[in-house]
């Protein structure tokens, strides 16, 4: 038709209908107040059903009377366009403005839902001055087998399901193993083009939607939903890459909308390989209009390398960040990881982060807020249960929350071998000892860092006593510092570090034992008394108990046996390390083949008396073997005992700037360079030698700066040299 269709040259079109059933082209049309265009089978669908073709607009238009039906019965819908079927065109414009009134403003986008489809006829504009009037079909839920291959070459996006009239887009799943997607890959896309009288309609929501992307595949971004609609809501929601590249972002959920009102919920971004550009979001509100909450959201990442940072959910809105996750077990991110993110006045609490492997090129935020609150937080180093993957590590900072306030934020190191820059930000402290090995380090922190030591998990009585069972002594490095920076505890005094509950001695002291160290902080149990330990094995050192506790902590009735095959530097039954504690009642046994390189002492102590102890040898070979030493307090009562074996030199009790009295060497077989009852810096009294049996070159009942009532007896063996 050449020229214009008009339904009536009048200007009353009250219902005349222009009803169009197959492919037709025209000049123009006019004077219609209804539009009906009958779908069947004879239609070419690479065409319009009306082409208008004059060069002149078409005016006048009503929107309300445009109708098409009967929707189609088979429809195949692609993942990356829709069905479409043009149902009119006018190059030069169409105009659905009546008498200044626009008629599309009111209704917008028209939609028939037929099972999983929705059909919806609108303009290619979405607004009243246009084109095209198009009908398409989307499959909105139940779409699971999508699929996006190399065959598909490149497209701008594809997508499991979709909605363009607001209906809830559930239950989709598209698989991206091949191919490019210049704008992104969609589990879910959610938008309404629907209106009325106020406006666009915000409702349409985005629940259980999934989105692969495998190797071989390469997107801009990937959503596991994109909900485009101002109130709308998304929940479990995927996103999975576990290969192929991603110049972007991956989002398990977005809420893209100005002013978006909904929620994002329980959404997931799972990463177990390929490349990642940008960021991963368990979830996002990516404006900063919106005021939507983000919620219970996680990321995971076990493998892959990702540019940008990891959130477990991000919201750059007014809204809260609260109760999201991440989860590190592989794989390397150049940037920042945040359990939430907060950019507004919203708050980022109660979220987790838990490393059990991967690198971080930078911070860790238990939770990040410009204005609101950070409390609550939670950073796992180690879950519990695995040991950490090798090389685990953090460039930067560990922090609980970015805040001034952290309350309840917490830290848990429960495994070994994680290296960080600093920590902070944690209200709590806590630490996991099962499976540690005497000598490992938990946390390894390459810069400066200063933490109140008050907010550190005490070691219980009970809790040191199960991890210590029966052994000499359990020791590790809660943090250990490198390169020479500094730990700085505040709270901590000298002689604080460790508690005393029955036999045990436990707690946490720094090496140094003062509240700045360029060394470690320590976790430590073992027994000040009571204790007995066998040896049988090679060692730098061993003890039967000890003590560092406060400034006079003792030692006394240890016991501490070498057997066979104990080789040591040295050896103490009764090791009191405190400036003024005795050391009382402790023995030291060495057996047939032990050795001891250095000195075997019963018991040893610095400014206290060291008193009733002996140091026995039935065996061995010994370099030097003292009953009893202290550095300067009084050596009172102690035993050196040769009964076999090889010893250098043997000395019944030593006080290297005090007394020494009543003490005594008994040589009763084997074989000693030198033995003296008592050896004194000050004065040397009543200490004695019995030589019974074995061999001995030289012999001294005491040795001091004075001298009074020190004996030697000789009832057997030989004397080689001299008796004193």
């Amino acid at each position: 038709i050449a020229g214009t269709i008009y339904g009536g040259n009048g200007a009353d079109v009250k219902d005349n209908t222009l009803n169009v059933k197959t492919n037709a082209t025209a000049g123009n049309i006019a004077g219609f107040a209804k539009l009906k265009f009958e779908l069947n089978g004879s239609l070419n669908s690479a065409q319009p059903m009306l082409r208008l073709t004059n060069g002149a607009a078409t005016t006048g238009l009503d929107w309300a009377g445009v109708e098409a039906a009967p929707m189609p019965s088979h429809v195949t819908v692609k993942t990356y366009e829709p069905y479409q079927l043009t149902l009119m065109h006018n190059n030069a414009g169409l105009n659905f403005v009546q008498g200044g009134k626009d008629t599309y403003a009111p209704i917008g986008a028209k939609e028939r839902v037929q099972g999983n489809l929705e059909f919806v006829i609108d303009t290619d504009s979405h607004a009243a001055q246009a084109r095209s009037v198009y009908l398409s079909g989307y499959q909105f839920q139940n779409n699971t087998g999508a699929a996006y291959t190399a065959a598909d070459g490149t497209h701008s996006a594809a997508w499991g399901g979709r909605t363009a009239v607001g209906n809830t887009v559930t239950n989709n799943k598209l698989t991206v193993s091949g191919g490019s997607l210049t704008d992104a890959a969609y589990g879910g896309l959610v938008e309404n083009h629907k209106r009325n009288a106020s406006g666009a309609l915000p409702t349409g929501d985005a629940v259980k939607n999934t989105v692969i992307l495998s190797s071989g595949a390469n997107a801009a971004s990937v959503y596991g939903a994109d909900v485009r609609t101002r109130a709308g809501s998304a929940s479990e929601n995927r996103a999975e890459i576990s290969g192929g590249t991603v110049t972007g972002n991956v989002y398990g959920a977005a809420l893209s909308a100005d002013n978006a009102s909904g929620s994002a919920t329980q959404n997931t971004a799972k990463v177990s390989g390929g490349s990642i550009g940008g960021n991963v979001y368990g979830a996002s509100v990516p404006k900063t209009s919106g005021t939507a909450d983000v919620t219970q959201n996680t990321a995971e990442i076990s493998g892959g390398s990702i540019g940008g940072s990891v959130y477990g959910g991000q919201n750059v809105g007014t809204g809260n960040a609260d109760q999201n996750n991440v989860k590190l077990s592989g794989g390397s991110i150049a940037g920042s990881v945040y359990g939430g993110y907060a950019a507004g006045t919203g708050s980022a609490k109660d979220n987790s982060i838990t490393i059990t492997g991967g690198s971080i090129g930078h911070d860790i935020y238990g939770g990040y807020a410009a204005g609101g609150k950070t409390t609550g937080n939670t950073v796992n180093i180690g879950d519990g249960s695995h040991a950490l993957s090798a090389g685990t590590s953090i460039a930067g900072t560990i922090y609980g929350g970015n805040g001034a306030d952290v309350k309840d934020n917490t830290l848990n190191v429960n495994a070994k071998g994680a290296s960080a820059g600093s920590i902070a930000g944690f209200g709590s402290i806590t630490y996991r000892l099962n499976g540690l090995l005497n000598g490992d380090t938990l946390l390894t922190l390459r810069q400066n860092t200063s933490i109140a030591y008050g907010t550190i998990q005490k070691l219980t009585a009970q809790h040191a006593a199960a991890w210590l069972g029966n052994d000499m002594e359990r020791k590790v490095s809660l943090f250990a510092m490198t390169g020479g920076k500094t730990l700085t505890l505040g709270g901590y005094t000298t002689g604080s570090g460790m508690e005393r509950t029955g036999d045990l001695e436990y707690g946490l002291r720094t090496d140094n034992d003062r509240s700045a160290t360029t060394g470690s902080l320590d976790i430590a149990a073992y027994r000040w008394q009571n204790a007995d330990v066998t040896v049988r094995t090679a060692m730098p050192e061993a003890f039967g108990g000890k003590s560092v506790y406060r400034t006079n902590g003792e030692t006394k009735n240890n016991k501490l046996t070498l057997a066979s095959g104990a080789v040591l530097t040295s050896a103490v039954a009764g090791d009191t390390q405190t400036e003024q504690g005795a050391a009382t009642g402790s023995v030291l046994t060495v057996r047939s083949g032990a050795r001891v390189t250095g000195t075997a002492i019963g018991a040893k102590a610095h400014g206290g008396a060291v008193q009733k102890s002996s140091a026995v040898a039935e065996g061995g070979t010994i370099a030097q073997l003292i009953g009893g030493q202290s550095a300067s307090g009084i050596a009172d009562t102690n035993t050196a005992e040769l009964r076999g074996g090889t010893v250098g030199s043997m000395i019944g009790g030593e006080s290297q700037t005090g007394a020494a009295k009543g003490n005594a060497a008994a040589v009763r077989g084997g074989s000693v360079t030198s033995a003296a009852g008592g050896k004194a810096g000050a004065a040397s009294t009543g200490n004695s030698v019995l030589m019974q049996g074995g061999t001995a070159a030289n012999l001294a009942g005491g040795i001091g700066a004075s001298s009074a009532k020190d004996d030697v007896r000789v009832r057997g063996g030989s004397v080689t040299s001299s008796i004193i």
